[in-house]
């Protein structure tokens, strides 16, 4: 796996927070992680709730314990009875972000 600089990190960052405002996602909390499982980059948006940024963690490391599969964690999260809740689709953007209820 090649190794994720700081810039990628942030732009998948920045790419997921944009995304969430186009889609009027509720404020959201971003974690990138590098291979190893250390935050590589963070950002949480005001007014995000009180635990965003750990579910955001507990999310970005579900998705390194499932090997970082891409294509079969997206299948496996289709897949399940999580209503409301579906992955970004835009490439550019963290394929772990998810979306849950618009913003007021």
């Amino acid at each position: 796996m090649a190794e994720l600089s700081l810039r990628d990190a942030t732009t998948i960052v920045e790419a997921s927070l944009k995304k969430g405002r186009e889609t009027s996602c509720a404020p959201l909390a971003v974690a990138v992680l590098d291979a190893g499982g250390h935050l590589k980059a963070f950002a949480r948006e005001d007014g995000a709730g009180i635990i965003r940024p750990q579910i955001a963690m507990g999310k970005a490391w579900g998705a390194l314990g499932m090997g970082s599969a891409h294509g079969r964690w997206r299948a496996a999260w289709r897949s399940s009875s999580a209503a409301g809740c579906y992955p970004l689709t835009d490439p550019a953007a963290s394929p772990w972000t998810t979306k849950r209820w618009p913003r007021k």
